[in-house]
């Protein structure tokens, strides 16, 4: 027989759930549209600005740190719709290009892009791979000198499994990010993806964590590969 009381609490347990996931929902959304408008009036005032100034690097920080807000938000986004991502067809270049354009602009970290012509769509979350793109890239950003180098790059691959992969998938896609920044300590590569651990001061430690719960939802893998001096590299796979 089923406690009455226990039943009951469970339902009102429920419901202040989805009260709180729709509050933070609603909240997010309407930051993240104050957010556009802040980056987009400051990427045009940039473009406006050739010679460096005293102007053009507030309004590049100030740029900065709206692309990290808006990240949050996303990150927000995330947790009101319970993680589980709303999957169509996509294009996983499209998505690449503008995840990473968006987070570096206004910054003059050189972006190398290897990607052949014709790519195969995928079955995702856009706005979730989106998510998980951005998270990387903002992770090397912070890692580099403003004269760095990110090198990102896209393949298909065919008859191929990943490193300790459970999957019987033989179609993969392969998003690579490698960076020259400082490369992360052997002795903390096995916690990067773990919630709330982080190495910056002003860090949350949700990015990667977030990034590596998107790819699993997603049957995917991710990977980092490091050594201290040498920079880092991820690699993401997505099925085909």
């Amino acid at each position: 027989m089923l406690n009455p009381m226990v039943s009951e609490c469970h339902n009102s347990r429920d419901i202040s759930d989805k009260s709180l996931s729709l509050l933070v929902g609603g909240i997010a959304h309407d930051l993240n549209n104050i957010l556009t408008m802040i980056t987009g009036t400051l990427s045009m005032n940039l473009l406006d600005l050739d010679q460096p100034s005293d102007l053009k690097n507030d309004l590049e920080n100030a740029l900065f740190a709206a692309n990290k807000a808006s990240t949050l938000t996303n990150q927000l986004l995330q947790f009101s719709k319970g993680g589980d991502p709303i999957k169509k067809n996509a294009s996983i270049e499209d998505i690449v290009l503008d995840s990473t354009n968006f987070i570096l602009s206004g910054s003059r970290i050189k972006v190398i892009y290897s990607i052949p012509q014709k790519i195969s769509e995928i079955s995702c979350d856009p706005n979730q791979i989106s998510q998980v793109v951005q998270n990387i890239v903002l992770n090397a950003r912070q890692a580099i000198t403003e004269s760095g180098i990110i090198k990102v790059s896209i393949r298909e691959l065919n008859n191929f499994k990943p490193h300790n992969a459970k999957s019987n998938i033989t179609r993969w896609i392969k998003l690579t990010f490698k960076d020259n920044g400082p490369g992360i300590p052997e002795s903390i590569l096995n916690d990067i993806f773990t919630p709330y651990f982080t190495t910056k001061a002003d860090g949350n430690g949700l990015g990667l964590a977030t990034a590596y719960e998107i790819i699993q939802k997603h049957d995917g893998y991710i990977y980092i590969d490091s050594q201290e001096g040498m920079g880092a590299e991820f690699s993401i796979y997505l099925p085909i």
